[in-house]
């Protein structure tokens, strides 16, 4: 399914249309399927704030997993080099600090310590801009 999916995605691509369409399987009962949603989001346009809109949607109103699986997909749009996007990124990751699965803030804790904390941390430590809750 995710080869499937790679053909209709070029790298780097806008296409909100599909986009869209794939973020609505983060909600699908297969976490595979899931995975395979949160690998493709990653090969979109960096950067996309109608993406990142539509995972915050999925974040506010779908159910725990689909939740969790928007949050997993934050760290493929990133560009480390548009230090904004990031930052506005991170906020929206940090609304759901304090959500009551505890999976969506291991996620959470998950992305500011994993691949990107080389950038995290020095944000943090500067505030630039960064909202966390808790």
């Amino acid at each position: 399914a995710l080869e499937t999916l790679y053909v209709l995605i070029e790298n780097g691509q806008r296409n909100l249309a599909l986009s869209n369409q794939i973020t609505t399987v983060l909600e699908d009962a297969d976490m595979k399927v899931r995975l395979c949603a949160v690998k493709a989001l990653s090969k979109f346009q960096k950067c996309d704030v109608d993406v990142l809109w539509g995972l915050k949607h999925k974040m506010t109103h779908g159910p725990t997993f689909a939740r969790v699986s928007a949050l997993r997909a934050l760290p493929g749009l990133l560009d480390k080099t548009n230090v904004p996007f990031y930052i506005k990124t991170l906020n929206l990751a940090f609304e759901y600090i304090e959500d009551p699965e505890p999976s969506v803030r291991d996620t959470i804790v998950n992305i500011c310590t994993g691949a990107h904390s080389e950038l995290v941390q020095p944000l943090l430590e500067k505030g630039n801009g960064l909202s966390i809750k808790a």
